[in-house]
């Protein structure tokens, strides 16, 4: 009977430690420099087993290395979609502010219009009033 094993985002907080690996290769993994900065240290590095005989890296890892490294990516992900997201919401915001200002402007100029409309009502009724005076008079 063969259990897998599955990658949750809670810690792993049982005391029972596996000796299971998983293996991890990429066929993209040829560059002779990224072999050797891998290598560096003769194939190991902490507790990682990196077989170099291949044309390309085979990385074998324990349970536990795995957890780590999918909480890393996790992590790192979640970092970058805020960042992401932070940026989206600031410039949509800065737009928003942007629209506010120009129609608080326009709003401003048609509040002065307004206000010298009403102005030249109020000289027209007094015009008109003087008129009515005057041929009332007559």
């Amino acid at each position: 009977m063969s259990s897998t094993p599955v990658m949750s985002s809670m810690p792993v907080t049982s005391g029972v430690v596996t000796d299971i690996k998983h293996e991890a290769s990429s066929p993209l993994e040829d560059d002779d420099y990224k072999k050797s900065r891998l290598c560096s240290n003769g194939g190991k590095s902490d507790g990682v087993d990196i077989d170099t005989s291949l044309d390309y890296a085979k990385v074998t890892l324990s349970d536990e290395q795995l957890q780590k490294l999918s909480m890393l990516v996790k992590d790192s992900l979640e970092n970058q979609l805020s960042s992401l997201v932070s940026s989206i919401v600031s410039g949509v915001v800065d737009g928003l502010k942007l629209k506010i200002t120009a129609l608080e402007s326009d709003n401003a100029g048609l509040k002065s219009s307004i206000t010298g409309l009403e102005s030249k009502v109020v000289d027209l009724e007094k015009k008109l009033s003087e008129i009515e005076d005057k041929n009332n008079a007559y």
